[in-house]
């Protein structure tokens, strides 16, 4: 099969004094376990801790789990990306890679339940016994937002669903103050 764009016409890699194939290269990077298991990147990440291998090749940083598929199956298709069905960044398993577009990805994450959501989320304060009190909250939107430090359009998002949907009804006090409420 031919190689894709970042391993084509690029075998031979410098290194100091001695040199070696970009796939040599690669494979020195990479704790091979199981058929199965993980391979993990032991080489620069990008991006941070929770980030994605990554090599230098002819100067550019390229993800290596596009490397690894592409050395295994050729180029990945224009507007396609390298995705991970074990949901390990690191991985580079070609048996673990599959080709997907952005939205396949993230219905591949949110049929996973990965996403960050509720109190997953960085950025949020509320957590879902907040969320079972907002819906039961009575009184105005207003209020109800000025106490839990919110917006009054997100207590609405609230208890419609909208915003926190992955968090049950608590029956014992979300049912009982919606009756309030709709009186």
């Amino acid at each position: 099969m031919d190689a894709g764009p970042f391993v084509e016409g690029r075998t031979v890699y410098r290194s100091g004094k001695s040199l070696m194939t970009i796939e040599s290269r690669f494979w020195s990077k990479v704790d091979k376990r199981g058929l199965n298991e993980c391979w993990l990147w032991t080489g620069a990440v990008c991006g941070g801790a929770n980030g994605y291998g990554c090599i230098k090749i002819a100067g550019r940083a390229v993800r290596a789990n596009r490397v690894a598929w592409e050395m295994a199956y050729g180029p990945v298709p224009e507007g396609l990306l390298v995705c991970h069905s074990c949901d390990t960044p690191l991985c580079v398993n070609v048996q673990h890679l599959w080709i997907g577009t952005n939205a396949e990805n993230m219905e591949d994450r949110n049929r996973k339940k990965r996403n960050a959501a509720g109190q997953r989320h960085g950025r949020t304060h509320l957590t879902s016994e907040d969320i079972h009190a907002i819906r039961a909250a009575v009184g105005s939107q207003k209020a109800i937002a000025i106490k839990f430090g919110i917006a009054p359009s997100s207590v609405s998002a609230i208890r419609s669903r909208k915003f926190w949907s992955h968090v049950p009804e608590n029956t014992s006090t979300d049912a009982v103050n919606t009756k309030e409420r709709e009186s």
